[in-house]
């Protein structure tokens, strides 16, 4: 899933980073993080994964504010 301004074609300064999930008790909680990741200003993937406790976001780092 692409944000809008991806799929526009509009240029970001993408990063990617795998994080790694502690807590997760089921693919619901798997679900709700993705979803919250989701939300978040400058995220524009997030995929999250139950069984190896991981998670992929790929955000633009313009956004970012780390």
């Amino acid at each position: 899933m692409k944000s809008s301004v991806v799929r526009r074609g509009l240029s970001v300064k993408e990063k990617e980073v795998v994080l790694q999930i502690l807590g997760m008790h089921c693919a619901a909680c798997a679900t709700g993080i993705e979803s919250g990741l989701r939300r978040l200003d400058g995220v524009i993937e997030a995929n999250v994964n139950f069984t190896t406790k991981e998670a992929i976001v790929k955000f633009d780092e313009e956004k970012s504010r780390c």
